[in-house]
């Protein structure tokens, strides 16, 4: 199908959905990006707990509440448009509600205050599974097959350089009047984006591919059992490591102390998912470009493959790792930092590869139940690592990289990879003959 009578407002719809998945992220972590001047602010007895329960509601709130939006995306192509409003008025509102106190003065130190701040961050990690289950969803609703990769991609990687935004906005707070001026700022682009996905139509006047329009028109029958095998075994493997690289990447600071200065060490977590976010984004066009949209399955396992070989040279160039070759004194940071944006480019091309071959498996049932399976566990695999940490000793948190994605490489191994989707869209296009 030519992309000739595709609706030129699908970029639109793209864009406010970036622009949203931004300010749930970026909102997210404003207190941890700034967590003295926070803590000062409002008077937390205990700071490091107080701004760790504030970065925790999101996955708190993430992990029963992505079920629900996959079961609402599944259940009706029609009710995308609804959950993504939902998600924007939920960050719309916590942001808005932890500004509650600033506008009627209520004193920062005050419980009433904290309680306040503490539900508008809790809203606003609810929003997460908006934004996180449904992007192959949105891909499929709005854009031909050619460029469903690259919608799905283009979400997907917000939500991973959302935190980074926010990290380096944080850069500019000296005092507490700055913070609050930056929560405000939040709020109203996050009401600007709920105003402005409000207007835009739910979904295109007609389907964009056939693959697409045959799903509209017809109940889904039942998988087979091997897709639906292949589909588990999949969203564990891509979901397992990309939930502990996730985790894993911010205690590079803890990590590398002793072995960096210090002026380096608060770099590397942020080029680390800068480097991931570039893997997303090149991910889907290389593809394309390269012909291996039939390949999904082996692009991964190379994916994978590069990580293993690249986290392993960065294990073993730490004095302190027990598979370290340079005994005597660390590597340069150079040398690290080459590893891991390697390693990290890697990891961000698997997220987009894991979100479409588990769309083409489970076709032609909805996108949204594979986004919210995918995201829920990368969730969770991130809450079981933030358990095991402090339990490892530090000289092993190398390790686990390599164990995670040599665990992945193992799984991938047990998927049958089809890809009745893509078929169907490449044979009304003429790319394949008719069976």
């Amino acid at each position: 199908m030519s992309t000739d009578g595709v609706e030129g407002r699908r970029w639109l719809v793209l864009l406010c959905m970036f622009w949203l998945g931004l300010m749930q992220c970026v909102g997210w972590v404003t207190y941890s990006a700034s967590p003295r001047i926070a803590a000062e602010y409002y008077g937390f007895e205990n700071p490091k707990a107080s701004i760790d329960l504030l970065l925790n509601w999101g996955p708190i709130m993430y992990l029963p509440v992505a079920p629900v939006v996959g079961y609402l995306v599944a259940k009706q192509a029609g009710n995308l448009w609804g959950v993504i409003l939902s998600g924007a008025a939920l960050t719309a509102l916590g942001l808005c509600l932890r500004l509650v106190p600033n506008i009627i003065g209520l004193a920062p130190a005050s419980g009433f205050t904290h309680a306040l701040v503490h539900g508008g961050q809790a809203l606003n990690g609810a929003a997460g599974p908006m934004n996180c289950v449904t992007p192959s969803a949105l891909a499929a609703l709005w854009f031909p097959a050619s460029q469903r990769g690259i919608a799905t991609s283009a979400v997907y990687a917000v939500q991973m350089s959302g935190p980074s935004v926010g990290f380096l906005l944080a850069l500019g707070i000296r005092n507490s009047d700055h913070m609050v001026l930056l929560m405000f700022v939040e709020a109203a682009f996050a009401l600007a984006v709920l105003g402005t996905w409000a207007l835009l139509p739910r979904e295109p006047k007609v389907p964009p591919s056939h693959s697409q329009e045959l799903r509209l028109d017809a109940s889904p029958p039942a998988l087979p059992r091997r897709r639906w095998i292949s589909t588990v075994v999949l969203v564990l493997a891509g979901s397992f490591s990309i939930g502990v690289f996730q985790c894993w990447s911010p205690a590079l600071p803890t990590q590398l102390q002793g072995v960096l200065p210090e002026s380096l060490l608060k770099w590397f977590a942020i080029i680390t998912a800068t480097a991931s976010v570039l893997g997303s984004c090149l991910c889907p066009p290389l593809m394309e470009a390269l012909k291996l949209q039939w390949r999904l399955k082996s692009a991964m396992a190379t994916m994978l493959l590069v990580q293993l070989v690249a986290f392993s040279i960065f294990a073993a160039s730490l004095p302190d790792s027990p598979v370290a070759v340079w005994k005597e004194g660390p590597a340069s940071p150079a040398w690290l930092m080459t590893w891991l944006v390697v390693a990290s480019v890697a990891e961000g091309a698997v997220a987009p590869m894991v979100y479409e071959l588990s769309a083409e498996l489970t076709y032609p049932h909805s996108e949204g139940l594979t986004g919210a399976a995918f995201s829920w566990l990368l969730n969770f695999f991130g809450f079981v690592l933030l358990g095991i940490f402090p339990l490892v000793p530090p000289r092993y948190d190398s390790l686990m990289m390599m164990g995670a994605c040599l665990v992945s490489l193992v799984l991938l191994c047990f998927v049958h990879a089809e890809y009745p989707r893509r078929m169907l869209d490449e044979i009304v296009r003429g790319l394949l003959p008719s069976a």
